[in-house]
């Protein structure tokens, strides 16, 4: 099955889409996840979610990568915390790239990741969370 169908073109005003895999209509959600408060908590609507047989949260993480780096570095910082900042780093680094304009965009084996996750859940689910995919 080709990858293809996670090709979206997306923009400042799209943050959701519906897509079609075998006659199923996925509704796909990018997901913030933030350690500021500000960080919305955009979710399909209940009207939006009767076109879609699941729905899916794609999360990408919002980090302050040099600020990470710069705890993990501080002495003062508790040892227990600095496994916490270079576990969200390692997730961070794993699946993202941050431009050089500060968007996070997807690697390509994330994507992949979060296609095998649909695929193994496309029948028995009628939704897919940020948590199912992003594991820390």
């Amino acid at each position: 099955m080709p990858l293809e169908f996670f090709y979206l073109n997306f923009s400042l005003e799209l943050e959701t889409k519906v897509v079609e895999l075998n006659k199923v209509k996925i509704a796909i959600q990018v997901k913030k996840v933030s350690y500021r408060r500000e960080a919305s908590d955009r979710i399909f609507t209940k009207r939006q979610q009767k076109y879609a047989n699941i729905v899916v949260e794609i999360p990408y993480l919002v980090i302050n990568v040099d600020e990470l780096k710069n705890k993990i570095a501080n002495p003062r910082v508790r040892k227990s915390a600095k496994v916490k900042y270079q576990n969200a780093l390692d997730v961070f680094n794993k699946n993202f790239i941050k431009l050089d304009n500060g968007f996070v965009i997807f690697r390509e084996e994330y994507l992949r990741y979060v296609r095998e996750v649909i695929l193994q859940k496309l029948n028995t689910t009628k939704k897919i969370s940020y948590e199912e995919i992003l594991i820390w």
